[in-house]
């Protein structure tokens, strides 16, 4: 055929995909798999020729697991929280990040109350502690933050427990030990 005929056949193709909870999404977020269903809109644009592939839309997540490795240290499962969202804007690397994934153990609060001046009843005994892994920002370079939640503590115990995790990397520190050794680090723990 000739040349007319080669550019008459260009391909656009627009998709407008409804997404059930049905269908299970994975996608990678720093080296960590996160599987998830959920429900959402996405408009897909894309055009071989121009090189151009965009996604538009929000995709709240009802269930899901992040799947956090730390080389070859730790692997945990961590369950995605009902209500996080990813939202496409063009790019499809450039999607935002809402993702909120917690891993949960039981343990004794002591360790992290021994260098505190307030003693706390019953911080010997295990008590449910929440591991939260907070996936933020673009796809491509994600932010990735930790927090150490106690969730059925008192409110005394509350205040102790925010007071002993008052810095990121007090934080930090603490959700790691916790992932690998499930308790808290002491103070006196090198």
């Amino acid at each position: 055929r000739d040349r007319k005929d080669k550019q008459d056949s260009r391909m656009n193709i627009a998709l407008a995909l409804d997404v059930r909870p049905n269908v299970e999404v994975e996608i990678a977020v720093s080296g960590n798999a996160v599987r998830a269903r959920g429900e959402g809109t996405l408009n897909l644009q894309i055009d071989p020729r121009s090189n151009v592939f965009e996604m538009y839309g929000d995709y709240t997540i009802t269930e899901g697991t992040v799947l956090f490795s730390l080389r070859n240290l730790i692997s945990r499962r961590f369950t995605v929280e009902d209500g996080s969202t990813i939202q496409w804007t063009g790019a499809p690397l450039s999607a935002l990040l809402d993702i909120s994934a917690v891993y949960r153990l039981k343990t004794s609060l002591a360790p992290l109350l021994a260098g505190t001046t307030t003693s706390t009843v019953g911080s010997h005994r295990s008590v449910p502690v929440e591991c939260v892994i907070h996936l933020g920002d673009r796809l491509a370079n994600p932010d990735v933050t930790f927090d150490v939640r106690v969730p059925s503590a008192d409110t005394e115990t509350q205040t102790v427990v925010a007071n002993a995790l008052s810095s990121p990397e007090t934080v930090n520190t603490q959700f790691f030990y916790l992932l690998v050794f499930n308790s808290f680090m002491s103070e006196t723990n090198t």
